[in-house]
């Protein structure tokens, strides 16, 4: 008759190679996600990613304005006020909603320079210009983000998104989705802009 214990011990045996094996391999992928996960978190401090590459890099976003043949380069925008970018979309409410409020505040803007933009073609944003009367505001750069640099550049979570700087062209701080004119302006006052 043969030994049940020693049967089950050969297996057990046998098994535990196999667990073994298992664990290897399970703990190999869980080290090799962790070093994964620490890669890409050291890779979201090097400028493209961080949040602080804002405070020293003034973005260089082509915009297509709504001639739909000239391109707009910011990094040719000058010195001589703070530059807002606002990016929307046409058939955001919040966006909407800031569109009619930059329009009720058209005099204060003329102390700043902004820029609007969306990823939407030519025609809706003209649509969304023609509507909101944003040819009101003087000074105002608006057009497409042909490219979707802009999403790279500032990667906001929600629109509209709005990104403040200084006359030098310094990151003073970004806005997202419930704002209004006087949050920026706020900014711009507490970072001695205006």
């Amino acid at each position: 008759m043969a030994d049940v214990s020693n049967t089950n011990s050969v297996c057990f045996g046998t098994n535990s190679k196999s667990n073994n094996s298992s664990y290897m391999r399970k703990s190999s992928f869980k080290i090799a996600g962790m070093i994964f996960l620490w890669l890409f978190f050291l890779g979201m401090t090097q400028p493209g990613f961080s949040q602080n590459m804002k405070s020293t890099v003034f973005p260089s976003i082509d915009i297509l304005l709504m001639d739909s043949s000239t391109i707009f380069q910011t990094q040719k925008i000058g010195n001589d006020k703070p530059v807002v970018f606002l990016v929307f979309n046409s058939s955001c409410e919040h966006c909407q909603k800031e569109a009619s409020d930059l329009v009720k505040n058209k005099s204060r803007l003329s102390t700043i320079r902004l820029v609007m933009m969306s990823y939407e073609n030519i025609s809706l944003i003209k649509s969304f210009y023609n509507k909101y009367s944003l040819s009101r505001i003087e000074g105002l750069i608006i057009g497409r983000d042909y490219r979707f640099a802009g999403a790279n550049y500032f990667m906001y979570e929600s629109i509209p998104f709005c990104a403040i700087y200084s006359k030098k062209h310094k990151y003073l701080q970004s806005l997202e989705r419930d704002f209004d004119t006087d949050s920026i302006f706020n900014v711009l006052k507490k970072n001695g802009e205006l």
